[in-house]
């Protein structure tokens, strides 16, 4: 298991219930019970764990494709802020 999906599977179970039982790589986050409310307070708890938040998760996200996500995020440079002229 990936650091990434480690903290993302604690994430889920304590910081929103969700049985440890029921996280699998092919779970989508609407199969764990999870609707778009639920998955922005994920983000946030995310980001207040690790300090970057997660951008584009769905209800039909899996738990692999939410790992796969925050890697390419995460890895990306991040862009210069634009200044005003």
């Amino acid at each position: 298991m990936t650091a990434i999906n480690e903290t993302l599977a604690q994430c889920l179970i304590s910081g929103l219930g969700v049985p440890e039982d029921t996280l699998t790589p092919d779970a989508t986050f609407e199969d764990l019970g999870l609707d778009s409310l639920a998955l922005l307070e994920l983000a946030v708890i995310y980001q207040e764990r690790t300090g970057f938040e997660p951008d584009g998760l769905t209800a039909q996200s899996t738990l692999a494709d939410a790992t796969t996500l925050i890697a390419g995020q995460s890895a990306a440079p991040a862009s210069a802020p634009e200044h005003a002229s």
